[in-house]
């Protein structure tokens, strides 16, 4: 509920402000103005700059291949993307090889009302995959028995981390990349409240 909640605002918030950069909506359009013409003779539009747009002698219709321009527009995402993949590949790295789960039980150990905002807050830096951050935190809670921040801290850590926000940097307005960062966030601080009240 919380997840179809998020993602209908993040929709809404996307069509009124734009998500993507401006260098990723950049569109190559070779269309003469002339082909929406339909005359019997010629006409002279405005829109071409007073050009003149005949049928009388149509130009010769050729096999266009779009194999080419469907490369080249890759490779140019590609090579904009690159740099933050390979920064987020770098901080994972650092992130998993530098912290033990010894280190995740005694951060997520902290005492009640904010023991859940503290897991929701450091799985957000945490770069793990679902089952990762599940063997991680199972641990924790079958020897605590705090289901609310462990489910915290796997919701925030599966749903973004910081590699994840540097990859997404290359492609989304930082400012929407903001309110999916804080919708994430609130997602797993609530859940894990609810089971902390519940279980």
């Amino acid at each position: 509920i919380f997840g179809l909640t998020a993602s209908l605002f993040l929709e809404r918030v996307g069509e009124r402000w734009g998500i993507l950069k401006g260098s990723f909506l950049q569109v190559d359009d070779t269309s003469s103005c002339c082909d929406n013409v339909s005359t019997s003779g010629c006409e002279t539009t405005a829109s071409c700059g007073g050009g003149s747009c005949c049928e009388s002698t149509p130009a010769p219709q050729r096999k266009v291949s779009h194999i080419r321009p469907a490369w080249d527009n890759t490779w140019n995402t590609v090579k904009k993307i690159l740099p933050f993949a390979f920064a987020a590949i770098l901080f994972s790295t650092v992130i998993q090889s530098q912290i033990s789960p010894q280190q995740i039980d005694r951060l997520l150990t902290a005492g009640a009302p904010f023991d859940v905002l503290v897991a929701a807050l450091a799985g957000i830096p945490f770069y793990a995959c679902t089952s990762t951050t599940i063997s991680v935190v199972a641990p924790f809670i079958s020897s605590t028995g705090a289901v609310g921040p462990g489910i915290a801290f796997i919701i925030s850590a599966a749903g973004t981390s910081v590699n994840g926000i540097i990859f997404m940097n290359a492609i989304f307005r930082r400012r929407f990349i903001a309110i999916f960062v804080f919708s994430i966030f609130l997602i797993a601080l609530l859940s894990g409240y609810l089971l902390q009240m519940w279980v």
